[in-house]
């Protein structure tokens, strides 16, 4: 597995590995928040506070460089106290901070790091195509600190109302996670999860904060997906041929009995960086053994003559077998990945499914390759969180817009706004669930796509 080069993420990435080792993830008591609205039109013009940087306020340049300039100023480190201190904090208490005085530290670094999230475009450079496996994406390692100062500060402003300097912050954060879209590899897309949730938190505070412009149009303006789908799901089924090149179809016929027991042995060696076990060479050789009849008569069958495979090595014809193996497995685990989550990998299969992927992992000591399979549906379902969140805020903001047109009411139902575009929920592919009681309102986000469990629920008033 590609790596993230640092203990900084541990616990974010721990909960997200444990997700990816064992499948969908499993539902928990749905988390509460409690949201009181003031009403406000939807901006005009539409988008006053975009949460990306504009082209025109683009520059060129690699914004790579300097975020790897950032990492490197004073000071190396950022306090936990300053964030501990204030995490828990009610606004009208924060309002009344001097948080400026506590950030001045960091001012400088964070100066590059706005700089650098308005550059035209970043290129990581990484060793990817060289290193496979092996890589060590070091950069991802100063980025969630980035992004803890960015929603400290944000939450501030949004605390003093001060709206043109929390949107740029925000700018700023978004536009981070945005440029992790360039090599974006399965883990770097899940570090970017973990920074979009951090900043749709500060998100949810500018919406329940007095005189807050409403971002329907803003959040509309974001990207849906804002992660790579594409770019992620051809680097994680490429990375068995970065990390062993002679595999690739291109040189198959290259490789020699001799690279086979390499390779096959190197996987091997790969298996506890991927959580399994690594058999050893005695029990490899037992495995190639037994799987040799089965591996030999599945190439005879693409049309290769019974002299040309005997005269090749127990390594040669048993990895090749294995490799088809994955190969195809993997191709019916990914091919779903791009379509909308509801639509695709959110189904729950059924016999006629071929999506094997992840449950083959757990026998990944019948074939060395699956040691690089990926639990593809619970990532999947990571993306499709985030998506779900920016489409529950919009409704958020629609709700917003509606209450500002009509004496501070909130909508009935749904189906009663009517002059802004309503989003789904981007898990289920339906509405999100949504009713009234009283003066409250209840917006309801799924876990799966049958809507039998619920993720996250808001409960939504108008401040009088």
């Amino acid at each position: 597995m590609i790596r993230a080069f640092s203990t900084i993420f541990a616990a974010g990435l721990i909960g997200l590995a444990a997700q990816l080792a064992h499948g969908q993830p499993r539902p928990m008591p749905p988390d509460v928040t409690n949201l009181s609205l003031h009403p406000a039109a939807a901006t005009r013009p539409a988008w006053d506070f975009p949460l990306l940087p504009n082209r025109v306020d683009q520059h060129p340049g690699n914004a790579a460089q300097l975020h790897m300039i950032a990492a490197l100023a004073a000071p190396n480190s950022f306090s936990e106290e300053i964030f501990d201190r204030y995490r828990d904090m009610s606004m009208a208490d924060l309002a009344k901070v001097d948080l400026a005085k506590e950030l001045e530290p960091y001012k400088t670094k964070m100066e590059i790091v706005a700089s650098a999230a308005r550059r035209d475009h970043a290129e990581w450079e990484t060793n990817l195509r060289e290193r496979g496996a092996l890589t060590m994406l070091t950069y991802l390692n100063p980025m969630r600190p980035f992004i803890r100062v960015l929603c400290l500060k944000s939450r501030w402003q949004i605390a003093r109302h001060d709206w043109e300097g929390a949107c740029y912050t925000l700018q700023t954060g978004f536009a981070i996670c945005d440029q992790l879209n360039d090599h974006p590899a399965l883990i770097q897309g899940l570090v970017q999860c973990g920074m979009l949730d951090a900043l749709i938190e500060r998100l949810e505070d500018w919406s329940a904060e007095p005189g807050a412009p409403n971002l329907y149009w803003a959040l509309s303006d974001l990207p849906q997906p804002l992660e790579n789908l594409r770019g992620i799901s051809q680097i994680e089924q490429a990375e068995i041929y970065f990390t062993f090149p002679q595999l690739d179809a291109h040189h198959q016929r290259e490789a020699s009995a001799g690279d086979w027991k390499k390779i096959l042995r190197q996987m091997q060696q790969l298996a506890p960086m991927y959580g399994n076990k690594a058999v050893s060479t005695a029990e490899l050789t037992v495995l190639v053994a037994a799987k040799y009849p089965a591996a030999r008569a599945a190439m005879l069958k693409t049309g290769k003559t019974a002299a040309v495979v005997d005269a090749m090595s127990l390594d040669q014809v048993v990895g090749a077998y294995w490799l088809a193996e994955y190969e195809a497995k993997s191709a019916d685990a990914w091919h779903l990945w791009q379509l909308p989550y509801w639509q695709g990998l959110g189904r729950k299969p059924d016999t006629t499914d071929s999506n094997e992927f992840e449950a083959t992992r757990e026998a990944a000591e019948q074939n060395p390759f699956f040691v690089m399979a990926r639990r593809v549906r619970s990532a999947r379902w990571q993306f499709a969180r985030i998506e779900q969140r920016i489409g529950a805020l919009r409704l958020i903001e629609a709700v917003r817009d509606y209450a500002s047109a009509h004496d501070g009411k909130l909508p009935a139902n749904l189906t009663d706004v009517t002059s802004l575009p309503l989003p789904v929920d981007a898990v289920t592919g339906r509405p999100f669930r949504y009713h009234v009681d009283g003066n409250t309102a209840t917006v309801e986000l799924s876990y799966d796509v049958d809507a039998q469990q619920i993720k996250q629920i808001y409960h939504l008033t108008i401040a009088h």
